[in-house]
């Protein structure tokens, strides 16, 4: 534990992410591809997103209204 250490950004995949949160680490997403199942199945706390410039209130609602698969699966062409 440190003062100010608040957690991770983390690009390197769910995996990576699971261990941390595992350990108590806070952890969000770099990869806005990924977010959605990083936060719901690998304890992700949220992302560092670039999409989140384009389209503000979307991106909300994937990260803090519960899964939502379908919208997922239709923002995936926003993140290439």
């Amino acid at each position: 534990d440190h003062e100010n250490f608040a957690g991770m950004k983390e690009c390197m995949g769910h995996e990576r992410i699971a261990e941390y949160s595992s350990k108590g680490i806070p952890c969000w997403s770099g990869n806005d591809e990924q977010c959605h199942d990083t936060r719901y199945k690998h304890g992700g706390q949220g992302v560092i997103s670039v999409t989140s410039n384009i389209v503000p209130g979307l991106m909300r609602q994937l990260m803090f209204d519960g899964p939502n698969d379908e919208l997922n699966n239709k923002m995936q062409p926003l993140f290439k």
